[in-house]
């Protein structure tokens, strides 16, 4: 979580990820968080197609985080270190299975409702 100024951001991200390039890989919209899954090396992201240079609104703008998996329920320490037995058993924290909460991230992409709750809260 460091900020660096924008023209030593952009010359870098043309070989490495920065924090900024990295960040939209956690954004709550589904067409953006299926990008830039890179933790050093562009290239890679770049070669398979799945580098995006900037959110769509900015990086301002974007949202955090996956619907369905917000809230004190999913950051209890006991509930996380459980996960990975019940994510696959239950599809998610609140039980969603794969493709409903696929289809509540594009819902919440294209309305920007998700967004809008996160800088409510």
């Amino acid at each position: 979580n460091i900020v660096m100024p924008g023209w030593l951001d952009r010359w870098l991200r043309l070989v490495f990820v920065t924090p900024e390039t990295h960040r939209i890989h956690h954004s709550d919209r589904y067409e953006e968080n299926m990008h830039n899954y890179g933790e050093m090396f562009t290239m890679w992201d770049r070669l398979l197609g799945t580098f995006q240079e900037q959110p769509e609104g900015g990086h301002e703008a974007m949202g955090i985080g996956l619907p369905g998996y917000r809230g004190g329920r999913t950051y209890n320490p006991v509930r996380l270190l459980a996960w990975p037995l019940y994510e696959g058993a239950m599809g998610g924290p609140d039980g969603e299975r794969g493709t409903e909460l696929h289809a509540e991230q594009e819902d919440a992409g294209r309305d920007g409702a998700v967004a809008a709750g996160l800088r409510a809260v």
